[in-house]
Order: structure tokens, then sequence, then C-alpha cells
């Protein structure tokens, strides 16, 4: 390779890494959750995960959207359980930093992951009846979805009234959801 064409991709890897950095601090700063006080408090610490109390959290959760969009069918809900489990953690990381709103926030998220990754998998499953892989792929989502609610339900006593509300709607669309998979 010639040194100009290095360095051209050089220079295009770093202009495309600001933009994506850039883009992602312009959507969460016009996003309705900076009304919540724990999203204008965003810190810079450094471990080995980094949870939505971070500063380059919303770079993490860019890159989500964009594996999500690129991914097929199947591993699109793969991809929407792992990050469902993963903002699971998160949330119970948060309580134990004693900070409930934005664990309740992430908890919420969560289980709108959950949500779509139950419609999608009906809807595959729907398409490809008896197929044992979306039947492993049913299963999967299912067993995801039974340690999250074990999860939540063991850390209700941390939120508000109003929270476990949201929370408990959540849940009985998910029942739903789930019922109508089941069916």
């Amino acid at each position: 390779m010639s040194k100009f064409f290095k360095s051209f991709l050089l220079v295009l890897a770093i202009s495309v890494s600001l933009f994506i950095l850039l883009t992602s601090f312009n959507v969460f700063s016009q996003s309705k959750m900076t009304d919540i006080p724990n999203f204008k408090s965003r810190k810079f610490y450094v471990q080995k995960e980094i949870l939505p109390d971070h500063s380059l959290y919303p770079v993490l959760m860019l890159f989500d959207r964009l594996r999500l969009s690129m991914a097929d069918r199947e591993r699109r809900i793969y991809l929407l359980v792992a990050y469902a489990k993963r903002r699971v953690f998160y949330a119970s990381r948060l309580i134990e930093k004693e900070e409930a709103a934005l664990a309740f926030s992430t908890f919420t998220k969560a289980q709108k992951y959950y949500n779509q990754a139950l419609q999608e998998v009906k809807s595959l499953n729907d398409e490809n009846t008896h197929d044992p892989a979306v039947e492993q792929l049913v299963f999967f989502v299912l067993e995801a979805l039974d340690e999250h609610q074990e999860v939540v339900e063991e850390n209700l006593n941390y939120f508000t009234d109003a929270d476990n509300r949201v929370l408990k709607s959540l849940h009985e669309e998910t029942t739903l959801l789930r019922d109508q998979l089941l069916q």
C-alpha cells in the first residue's frame, strides 16, 4: 500500500470516529432523558464497564444501534437479548451506586428490548413454525426473560411507587407478548 493511501485511511478513520462521537453527543443532548437529573451529571471514570452514568455511554449506545440496524433478523433477536441482559446488569450496578432514577430508566430500557425481542421472535416463529433453530431462539428469549424478571423483582423496593407502576405496565405488556408467542 502506498504511504498516501495509508494516510488517507487514517484520516478517514479519524473523521468517521469524530463524526460518530459528535453525533452521539448531539443525539443525547436533544434527548428527553436530559431532563432526568442523573443524566445531567454524567461522569468520566475508569472501570471495566461503562455504565449509563458515564460520559462515553452515548457512544456505546450508538454502536449498539448500528449493530442492530445491520444485523439479520435472527442475529438481531440475539443482540436485543444481549443488550437487555447488559442493561439489567448495569441497572443492578447503578442500584449499588445508589442511583435509583438512572437504574430505573435502565431497567425500563432492558424491558423494552425484551419486548422487542419477543415481538420479533414471535414474527419469525409464525413464519417458520417447527423450525428447530427458531424454536431454540424462542427458548433463548424466554429463558433470558425469566432471569430478567427475577432481578427486577429483587430490586423493586429501590424504586418509587410511580416507577413500580411503570415497571408493572411493561411487565404486563411482556406477559401479553409472551402468551402470544406460546400460543
